[in-house]
C-alpha cells in the first residue's frame, strides 16, 4: 500500500481580512467555506450582515450572533507537516538513529558531524537517548509515587495535630472547670456558716462579740485569682529515619505458655514471681495466696484484718479495709501474720502501686472527699479534685497517674504535681493496666460487644493483640506475663508479651 504526503501552502491559512495566519485565533468559516478570524468577522459584520472578503458574498448572521457561527473542523486536525526523515539543523544533514546523548556535554548528538566536530573528546560519553528517556520516566514514576506518600504522610501529620489541639481544649476546659468548681466550693462553705448563725440566734446575743469577730473576718477575707493563666505550648518537628521509626514501633505478640488450668481466685495480682490472689469460699478473706510461675505448692500471708482489696509491689503488699476505709501497709512475709502500718485513713478505693529498681514506691487512691490521692514512699505528694466519675486507674513505669473516667476517656497525669498531661478518647473501655516499657495494654468491646485488646506503646504506636472471648485479664509492670479469664470463668491461660 502505498503511502501518500499531502502538504498545505502557507497562505491557505491566512485570514484575508487581516492577512494574518487564523489558525490560533478561534477561525469561523462562512457558509461559502471561506474562514477568517473571530475578532476580524466582528469587525465586518454590519446589521446582521456579512460580506465576504473573498467572494463578497452577503451573509445572514445566525440566531446567536457571530458566536454561532461554525468553527472551522480543520484546525482540530492541523498538525506539522513533517518529512520523512529529520535533519540537524546546526549541520543540516540527516539525523542518526538512533538519537545519542552526550553525558559530558549533556545535549542529544544528532548527525554524523555532531560526532565528528563536536565529542570526539575522549571524555564525552555517548549513550542512546532511549536510555535517558527511560531514566527520565523511572524519576518521574518515582518522584509521582513519593507524592502519594508524602500527601499521606502530611495528612496524617495534620490530623496528628488536630488531635492535639482538640486535647489541648479539652485540658484547658478540665482546668477552668476545676477553678469554677472551687470558687463556687468556698462561696457556698461562706453560705452554710451563715446559715448556721441564723440557726443559733436565740443565743445571738450571748455571742455577740464571737459574732462580730466572725462577720469582720468574713468582711476582710476575700477569693481571688493570682494571677492570669499563662499558655506555652512547644511543639517541635524532627525528621526520622524511616529504618529507625519502625524498629522502634517493633509490633508485640501474644505467645501462649502452659496449658489452660482451672483457677479459683479472686483480686488476682501479678508479680515477676508469681501470682498473688485471694482464694474462694474463704469464711474470712484474711489470707493472701501466692501461687508461684516456678511452681510448686501455694504459700499464705496472714493478716489479722479482714481484706477488701489490696495491691502488691516488689517488697510490699497494700491492703485496704473497707470496713474502716483504712490504707495498710505490709511486708511479704510468708506462714506467719503480718505486722500491717497504716498509710491513710478516709479512703474510699485503692487503684494501684509499683515500685522502681530504686525501691521507690507509687501508690493511686481515691478518698472519701473524692480526692484523687498520689503517694510517694508512703507520703502524700498531691490531692487533686475528681470531677468526673472514676472507672479505673492504674501507675506506669515511669510513675504517671492513668485514669479512665465514664469508661469512655483516658487520663494522663504528671507524676509531680497531677496537672493533666493527655486526654485519650477510648469509647467502649473495660479494663487496662501497664506493662513494662511505659507501655499500657487496654481491653475495649465494640458494639457488636465483640473483645479486643489493644498495646500502646510509649511512642503511641497502637496495635491490636487478640479479640474474642475474654471475661478479663491481669498484667504487672514488672513483667511480660499476662493472665487472661476465657470461657469458664474459673479457667486461665497464661501468655507472654513478645
Amino acid at each position: 500500500m502505498t503511502n501518500h504526503q499531502y502538504t498545505i501552502k502557507q497562505e491557505d491559512l491566512e485570514c484575508s481580512i487581516c492577512l494574518g495566519s487564523w489558525v490560533n485565533r478561534d477561525p469561523r468559516t462562512l457558509p461559502c467555506q471561506h474562514t477568517y478570524c473571530f475578532d476580524c468577522i466582528q469587525f465586518i459584520e454590519q446589521f446582521d450582515r456579512i460580506t465576504c472578503a473573498l467572494c463578497c458574498k452577503r451573509i445572514r448572521v445566525p440566531d446567536g450572533g457571530i458566536e454561532n457561527l461554525p468553527k472551522n473542523l480543520f484546525v482540530n486536525k492541523l498538525a506539522e507537516v513533517k518529512s520523512d526523515h529529520e535533519v540537524c539543523r546546526k549541520h543540516n544533514k540527516e539525523v542518526i538513529e538512533p538519537i545519542f546523548f552526550c553525558k559530558k556535554c549533556n545535549i542529544k548528538v544528532l548527525c554524523s558531524r555532531c560526532i565528528e566536530e563536536d565529542h570526539l573528546d575522549i571524555d564525552c560519553n555517548l549513550i542512546a537517548h532511549k536510555i535517558i528517556k527511560d531514566l527520565n520516566q523511572k524519576c518521574k514514576n518515582s518522584i509521582d509515587k513519593q507524592r502519594s506518600i508524602d500527601k499521606k504522610n502530611m495528612n496524617n501529620l495534620l490530623k496528628k495535630v488536630d488531635n492535639h489541639k482538640r486535647n489541648c481544649y479539652e485540658i484547658l476546659e478540665r482546668k477552668f472547670n476545676e477553678i469554677e468548681r472551687k470558687i463556687r466550693k468556698y462561696f457556698d462553705k461562706r453560705e452554710v456558716n451563715f446559715n448556721n448563725f441564723y440557726l443559733e440566734q436565740e443565743t445571738i446575743f450571748t455571742k455577740e462579740k464571737q459574732l462580730n469577730d466572725y462577720l469582720a473576718k468574713l468582711s476582710k477575707e476575700e477569693l481571688s485569682v493570682d494571677e492570669l493563666p499563662e499558655i506555652s505550648i512547644n511543639y517541635d518537628l524532627k525528621i526520622t529515619d524511616l529504618p529507625n521509626l519502625l524498629q522502634n514501633s517493633k509490633q508485640k505478640t501474644l505467645v501462649n505458655f502452659g496449658d489452660r488450668e482451672i483457677f479459683f481466685g479472686s483480686k488476682i495480682h501479678m508479680t515477676i514471681d508469681g501470682i498473688y490472689f485471694l482464694a474462694y469460699f474463704s469464711l474470712e478473706d484474711k489470707t493472701i495466696l501466692f501461687k508461684p510461675f516456678s511452681g510448686g505448692k501455694n504459700r499464705e500471708i496472714h493478716f489479722n484484718r479482714e481484706i477488701s482489696d489490696f495491691t502488691v509491689t516488689r517488697n510490699y503488699i497494700y491492703i485496704f479495709c473497707n470496713n474502716v476505709h483504712t490504707l495498710y501497709l505490709s511486708r511479704i512475709v510468708f506462714g506467719k501474720i503480718s505486722i500491717l502500718e497504716v498509710i491513710s485513713e478516709n479512703i474510699l478505693k485503692l487503684f494501684s502501686a509499683v515500685e522502681n529498681e530504686n525501691n521507690d514506691t507509687f501508690l493511686l487512691a481515691l478518698n472519701e472527699d473524692n480526692d484523687l490521692c498520689y503517694f510517694v514512699n508512703n507520703e502524700i505528694k498531691w490531692k487533686k479534685d475528681i470531677i468526673e466519675n472514676l472507672s479505673d486507674g492504674c501507675i506506669s513505669c515511669n510513675g504517671n497517674p492513668i485514669l479512665i473516667e465514664d469508661k469512655k476517656t483516658l487520663v494522663v497525669l504528671d507524676k509531680r504535681n497531677g496537672e493533666t498531661i493527655r486526654i485519650i478518647q477510648c469509647p467502649g473501655f473495660i479494663q487496662m493496666s501497664p506493662v513494662p516499657s511505659n507501655g499500657l495494654l487496654i481491653l475495649y468491646h465494640k458494639r457488636n460487644k465483640q473483645k479486643i485488646l489493644y498495646h500502646f506503646a510509649e511512642d503511641h504506636y497502637q496495635q491490636e493483640l487478640f479479640r474474642g472471648d475474654v471475661i478479663n485479664f491481669y498484667a504487672s509492670n514488672e513483667t511480660n506475663n499476662i493472665i487472661f479469664r476465657t470461657g469458664s470463668f474459673n479457667e486461665i491461660q497464661l501468655c507472654k508479651l513478645e
